[in-house]
């Protein structure tokens, strides 16, 4: 199964934002690490493992932050924590999510912990997966190769950080996920300040996951980090694997721990805690046939949505047809009057 075709929401300062929506379930929603790009790390088999394993779990979305993959590269001098969380804003925004599961990977988890601060009534639960907070330094000698020679710390970071695949598959695939440039911006972003305060303000369920030291094969795992997190976070749960793949193996009985340990916290909290999972009537419509009601709306023409789309106008005027169909609209004109009063415009 390779990766779904990438999609694009554009921000405010012009930054184009890719994901992509897979699978059925649950919304949840992946914040990347400090390298993105989620369709090569599918497609190349770096990430497919645990990419799979949502898409068959959840309605997974996926995407790549500002400067990373395949959305806009070219971080500013002036780029902050709150434009990655705003991001993330219109991202769950533009996909017409109301309750959804958060999930955030390594250092970039910031981003996570500072959004379900701001929006618990958003956020059902909050998976904070290898969380560390560059802020006290764990990695200070890598940013340092990292300013003084890029190609050293690629090399390094893909044989520390990614030791289930050959570093000579890692590689290029780091190196096509950022610059140098961006990473360094990236991480002196995510190291501006603690996310202790926040992460002690947070009113949402919490599940802190991390490898075991001993079962991790780096130097530099997160097992002591988990649990100082755990520590902070009120009523936070800990969960620590023995798989190197973080839990996302299946066991003897064909269970994959991971997903299990998420599925479990689901499953104890209040029944209407998970609905609605949408913002707004939506009367069956796709996340596609949303995204194009939307540019519809805007006053695209079919060519303009197929370009800005990346899709054939073909494919535009299936959409089009299946949104008249599904919301009674006779025209472009009622289909628009119909995502303004649904809160889809």
């Amino acid at each position: 199964m390779e990766a779904p075709p990438v999609q694009y929401v554009t921000t405010t300062d012009g930054m184009n934002i890719a994901y992509c929506v897979t699978g059925e379930g649950i919304p949840l929603v992946r914040v990347p690490s400090m390298y993105g790009h989620f369709s090569l790390m599918w497609n190349r088999g770096i990430l497919d493992h645990e990419f799979r394993a949502l898409s068959e779990n959840f309605q997974a979305v996926l995407f790549d932050c500002r400067g990373q993959g395949s959305s806009t590269r070219g971080l500013t001098e002036t780029t902050s924590l709150e434009d990655y969380v705003r991001d993330l804003e219109l991202l769950v925004d533009h996909l017409g999510l109301k309750r959804f599961v958060l999930l955030g990977v390594s250092a970039m988890a910031k981003i996570a912990v500072h959004y379900a601060a701001e929006h618990p009534d958003r956020v059902i639960a909050l998976i904070l997966n290898q969380y560390r907070d560059n802020y006290r330094g764990t990695r200070t000698s890598l940013f340092e190769t990292a300013k003084s020679d890029w190609p050293l710390h690629i090399q390094s970071d893909a044989r520390l950080g990614w030791t289930w695949v050959n570093a000579e598959t890692v590689v290029p695939v780091l190196r096509d996920s950022i610059n140098q440039e961006d990473f360094l911006r990236e991480y002196l972003t995510m190291s501006a300040e603690s996310g202790d305060a926040m992460l002690m303000r947070l009113q949402v369920p919490v599940l802190v996951t991390a490898v075991r030291e001993a079962s991790s094969g780096r130097p530099v795992a997160g097992e002591e980090e988990a649990k100082r997190i755990a520590a902070i976070v009120p009523n936070a749960r800990l969960v620590l694997f023995d798989d190197i793949h973080g839990g996302l193996n299946p066991d003897e009985k064909g269970v994959r721990p991971a997903i299990a340990a998420i599925q479990n916290l689901l499953a104890e909290l209040p029944a209407d805690s998970q609905t609605p999972m949408r913002s707004k009537a939506t009367d069956g419509l796709s996340a596609r046939e949303i995204e194009v009601l939307r540019l519809l709306a805007a006053g695209r023409s079919n060519v303009q949505i197929a370009d800005e789309l990346v899709i054939s106008p073909n494919t535009v005027n299936r959409h089009v047809s299946n949104i008249y169909a599904k919301t009674g609209a006779a025209n472009r004109a009622e289909a628009a009057s119909y995502a303004t009063r649904n809160g889809l415009a």
